[in-house]
């Protein structure tokens, strides 16, 4: 019995002090040319110089702001949700198809066309000329009774 105390006191003593060794290091090696040289943690925390709000120049007059958005259209249960969108010029239109079969995005006058393969994703920018029209009707080809609309304000 005295010999699994006096083992049990020695692993414990002896993990202790390994434990000890590694958690009393502070040091960071922080990759520097100078090899071996170790630097703590509290010394690599920097201070920051803070400006005064009223020396920061904002630039309010400025009209090449874009202001695109995307849209998500999620194809799901053989239909497009939502069905119908309003976005603005430049915004995208991005379709998601999470069934288990491919469908396409074909509008009716032809200005996109694409099929989308089960689980893909798809995006179409409206930014041309043809896009400003006031609506653009599309369906799936494989699935006629899928339907949906973009409307360009």
């Amino acid at each position: 019995m005295n010999k699994k105390i006096i083992l049990f006191f020695s692993l414990l003593s002896i993990s202790l002090l390994i434990t000890g060794c590694f958690l009393g290091s502070s040091k960071v090696d922080t990759g520097d040319a100078n090899e071996g040289e170790e630097i703590s943690a509290d010394s690599m925390v920097e201070e920051t110089e803070s400006v005064p709000l009223e020396d920061i120049e904002i630039n309010t007059e400025s009209s090449d702001v874009s202001r695109s958005t995307s849209r998500e259209v999620v194809i799901e249960n053989f239909q497009f949700n939502p069905s119908d969108v309003s976005i603005s010029v430049g915004d995208t239109v991005e379709w998601v198809n999470l069934d288990s079969v491919a469908h396409t995005v074909s509008f009716e006058d032809a200005r996109f066309d694409v099929e989308i393969p089960a689980g893909s994703t798809i995006s179409y920018t409206f930014e041309s000329d043809e896009d400003l029209e006031a609506e653009g009707r599309y369906f799936c080809k494989f699935h006629p009774s899928m339907q949906g609309s973009v409307l360009v304000e």
